[in-house]
Parts: C-alpha cells; structure tokens; sequence
C-alpha cells in the first residue's frame, strides 16, 4: 500500500467502517530457530474504497503538489516542435493528393 493510499485512507474511514480492497492475497511461510513451521496471509493492497450497501459516500479530491517535468538532455524528442509539419499536397511523388497518410 503507498503511503499517499494509506493517508486517505486513515483519513477517511473510522474503525468499523465497511472497505472493499483490491489487491493480491499471497502467502508467507517460514520456520522458526525452533523448527517450527510458521505461515500468514498478507495481502498487498492497490487499492481501498467504501462499501456502499450501507452508507452513502461523498467523494472529495485530494491535491497534492505535482513535480516538475524534466527532460533528459539526450532525448531527441526534447527539441521537437510540438506543430506537426504538413503533408505535401501531391504526397512527395510528383503526382496529385495523395490519399497515403503522412506517417
């Protein structure tokens, strides 16, 4: 479970409340210094959401500050032009419109 997922979710249920929770069930086997062979379950959360066959939920947005994006300066992408360049009108072969696609 991310910390974000844990935080909404601490902040927005109470003991007792009903969850529904995906995720992956998976089982931990291990043996003891004493040679006893131990076993749980534990199951890696994705995600939580309200139950609702009893209670009504109101859904509120969190925000949280988004990164800057940065660019590796070895991208070739990174100084493309955002304008996609037009199509020649005769397709580049000397003849009339041209019915391929420019890619």
């Amino acid at each position: 479970m991310s910390r974000q997922l844990a935080e909404n979710l601490a902040g927005s249920v109470s003991k007792g409340s009903r969850v529904v929770v995906a995720g992956r069930l998976r089982t931990d086997r291990w043996e003891t210094p004493e040679g006893e062979k131990r076993s749980r379950m534990v199951l890696d959360v994705d995600d939580v959401g309200a139950s609702m066959t009893f209670a009504t939920v109101t859904i509120t947005r969190t925000t949280r500050p988004v990164p800057p994006r940065e660019t590796a300066p070895d991208d070739p992408g990174a100084t493309a032009s955002p304008v996609r360049p037009a199509a020649p009108v005769d397709g580049g072969k000397g003849e009339g419109p041209s019915a391929d696609p420019p890619f």
